[in-house]
């Protein structure tokens, strides 16, 4: 069960269509703990995915992030054929309790009717689903301990040092999926989503852990004629209730 939380957003906002100046003075308060965002005058690489760490880099040609997604689970399987099965477009998953297979279910009433494995987080023992449904999409992260299911609209990062999960994924043009983050936390093998920011004119495109408590992220803003404005935010995680 989510637990409702309440979401204190004190924010500065300013943004000039042409210039695409923006300025962000915001604090985010959820459950138990404090994000403090800023921008920053840095430039920072993306650091290598889990898909490339475990499989390689691939180029994948296709602009259409579906076939793209079927590309990448084609090589999962080919590597990790002990962990998933595919039969047409349900999707299993190996789950370490009772050693069992678990259908990755899809939801028709949403419009979902297909679900790939995206990414394999080993060390926090998660898979991550990309399910498809009309022109857009979003993910599951499965916990491969006890098979549990979480639905996020963004690709998630986990925090080193805290029961901690923050999902980014930005979407100012074709606006089919959600746009901003959700913030997690995970507490006796379960995910429990504890709010989410989602701003109106800019949006967080990727992330990564820098110290103990700091991220950088990638955001971009798009303007009236649909210019891309690249900068990058500094996030502060505090717990308070330690």
């Amino acid at each position: 069960m989510i637990k409702k939380t309440i979401l204190v957003i004190i924010f500065l906002l300013a943004l000039t269509a042409n210039s695409q100046e923006i300025k962000i003075d915001t604090v985010i308060k959820v459950d138990n703990f404090k994000l403090s965002l800023k921008i920053v005058d840095t430039l920072v690489e993306q650091k290598k995915s889990n898909f490339q760490k475990l499989i390689g880099y691939a180029e994948f040609k296709s602009d259409n992030s579906h076939v793209r997604a079927r590309s990448r689970e084609k090589l999962f399987m080919e590597k990790f054929d002990n962990l998933i099965k595919k039969d047409s477009t349900e999707l299993f998953l190996k789950i370490d309790n009772e050693d069992k297979w678990k259908l990755i279910k899809l939801s028709p009433s949403k419009g979902e009717y297909e679900n790939t494995l995206y990414d394999f987080y080993e060390k926090e023992n998660f898979y991550l689903v990309r399910t498809q449904w009309g022109e857009g999409n979003n993910y599951k992260i499965v916990n491969k301990t006890n098979g549990s299911v979480t639905e996020t609209f963004g690709e998630p990062v986990f925090a080193k040092s805290e029961n901690f999960i923050m999902s980014l994924n930005v979407d100012l043009v074709a606006e089919y999926t959600e746009n901003g983050f959700e913030f997690f936390k995970e507490k006796d093998e379960q995910i429990i989503k504890i709010g989410e920011y989602k701003p109106n004119n800019w949006g967080p495109e990727w992330g990564k852990e820098i110290a103990e408590n700091k991220y950088i992220v990638k955001c971009y803003s798009v303007d009236n004629y649909l210019n891309q404005n690249e900068f990058f935010l500094e996030i502060n995680i505090k717990n308070n209730g330690r």
